[in-house]
């Protein structure tokens, strides 16, 4: 048996992009050094961002702790994200809604995280995640900036992925579940506790694509705007912008169906319509599922070697009573390229 013997390199470089009508141009940047030091682990460096979001991070991770199925990373980061906030206006026959933009606030942290994992079976790993860090949100337009205040939380999570592919599966699920609580009890540090479950499955007929999505998450009232739940978008809820709607429940299902169109685009085609229904609340008391909305949308998407490219409309309508009626969003238009960061 003659066996040869290629070693390949230890230094890695990606690079990736994204266009979209919410945060315009975005890039990604990641430095990867495998086995440094020569021991079995990997330190990355990753630089993100655009106009309205920046991150860093910079990390030490092994996926396996010696010969065993546990895995650990340390990582230290700053993150910067601008987020609009919207209000309400209805018309004076009430059958019309829309949210307008009424300012925009910004959130800063930076801090540490570290985690301890383990592999369950192939597609499945459990871990608890410890995070300290500063953080502050503030009103952009603001003269003055307020203060970092620390917070310190534990995560306990589990995530099982059996998708044959992250963009456009056609079969698997995604389950994610997390539990995380603040444990720093310093007099101006942040508090909250929150549970989460999201769920998503893929079952494929032919041509046609069928995937039902859930989210749930429940926060206490201590949970800062920066931790909220937040419901829009174009991959969440159609005829809702991102971060339309913020607040510490969140309930959420969709269905979407999904034809590869048997005409190319230059790339494989595909359209693909979604409903969604769900809504966020403030407090567990105002939980009301007769305040549900409802976003119907349908969208063109080609897969290109840049990432898929995606062009969608949808609306978003809720149901009165005393009178009964439907109340009607804007249609809202939705575009985007490149993978997601």
């Amino acid at each position: 048996i003659h066996v040869h013997l290629q070693s390949q390199p230890n230094e890695r470089l990606r690079i990736g992009a994204r266009i979209d009508n919410e945060r315009s141009a975005q890039a990604s940047v990641d430095f990867i050094q495998e086995h440094p030091f020569g021991i079995d682990n990997r330190a990355f460096l990753r630089v993100m961002g655009g106009g309205r979001n920046f991150t860093s991070v910079i990390g030490l991770e092994a996926f396996r702790i010696f010969t065993s199925f546990w895995s650990d990373a340390i990582s230290g980061y700053w993150d910067a994200r601008d987020i609009y906030t919207y209000r309400r206006s209805t018309n004076k026959r009430g059958d019309r809604f829309e949210f307008e933009r009424s300012g925009e606030q910004s959130v800063e942290r930076y801090g540490l995280r570290a985690e301890l994992g383990r592999q369950l079976e192939r597609k499945g790993k459990f871990y608890v995640q410890f995070r300290l860090e500063e953080q502050r949100i503030f009103d952009k337009n603001a003269s003055n900036r307020v203060d970092f205040q620390p917070l310190g939380a534990i995560k306990i999570a589990a995530r099982f992925d059996t998708q044959d592919r992250n963009e456009l599966p056609s079969e698997g699920r995604i389950l994610d579940m997390n539990l995380e609580s603040t444990i720093l009890n310093a007099p101006n540090a942040l508090n909250f506790s929150k549970v989460e479950l999201k769920y998503k499955a893929t079952l494929s007929v032919g041509s046609s694509a069928f995937s039902p999505t859930v989210h749930f998450g429940f926060g206490d009232g201590t949970m800062p705007v920066s931790e909220q739940f937040s419901l829009g978008g174009e991959d969440m809820f159609y005829g809702k912008r991102e971060d339309e709607e913020r607040g510490r429940q969140i309930a959420l299902t969709s269905l979407e169906y999904r034809f590869k169109s048997p005409v190319s685009l230059f790339f494989d085609t595909y359209l693909s319509t979604r409903y969604d229904m769900g809504a966020v609340w403030e407090n567990f008391s105002t939980i009301k599922f007769s305040g549900l909305k409802h976003g119907l949308g349908l969208a063109l998407q080609l897969d290109t070697p840049l990432g898929i490219a995606k062009v969608s409309v949808g609306r978003s309508i809720y149901f009165i009573t005393n009178p009964d009626g439907a109340v009607r969003g804007p249609i809202l238009g939705y575009f985007s390229i490149g993978t997601k960061l």
